[in-house]
């Protein structure tokens, strides 16, 4: 497969996120160390039009191996697509998958016009784990997609099942909910 997506002019690796996860329509980018590389991404990338940008050199979308990461270096300008839930068909990201992959096809002049501008774009430029553990419930206080406008806004509180009124609220100078995890693990 490596082999055939090196012979593309670019690549879009679009899929949804692991079954129990889901995400803004986010569009990752490879990492920026990649160099020239990595800038002739950038166009095609904002012209997709997800709303979500991901440009960031830590985190596991990112790191050597990963397919758009490789094609990329490959001289194949490449990034992943995430949007939705794991394993299920969501009525509404439908219509934002249905612009990002038509503005794809304009922007390969493959249809007439230009692509279609989401209603905002938010470069993000890594992401911050937040995992309760044993015994311990994770309540997100904003929804997927949300963003605290101010310093020392809430993001989530990590609740005690075993310590009755024990909670740690969350809190971050600014972030946005890009995904949420709902996946039940044993650590």
């Amino acid at each position: 497969m490596f082999t055939f997506i090196t012979t593309c002019d670019y690549a879009i690796d679009v899929h949804t996120p692991t079954r129990g996860s889901r995400y803004v329509p986010i569009t990752i980018l490879p990492h920026p160390a990649l160099g020239g590389a990595f800038r002739r991404t950038e166009e095609p990338a904002v012209a997709f039009g997800s709303g979500f940008h991901m440009m960031t050199e830590q985190s596991l979308y990112v790191q050597d191996g990963i397919l758009c990461v490789e094609v990329t270096r490959a001289s194949v300008p490449s990034f992943t697509f995430e949007i939705g839930e794991g394993g299920r068909l969501e009525a509404d990201v439908i219509p934002i998958g249905v612009r990002c992959v038509l503005n794809a096809l304009r922007f390969l002049r493959m249809l007439p016009g230009e692509p279609e501008a989401p209603p905002q774009t938010v470069v993000m430029t890594r992401f911050v784990e937040l995992r309760a553990t044993k015994g311990e419930l994770l309540h997100t206080e904003m929804g997927l997609g949300s963003a605290s406008e101010e310093p020392g806004t809430g993001l989530a509180r990590i609740y005690s099942v075993y310590l009755a009124n024990r909670h740690v609220p969350i809190f971050l100078p600014y972030g946005l909910i890009s995904k949420i995890e709902l996946i039940p693990r044993t650590l």
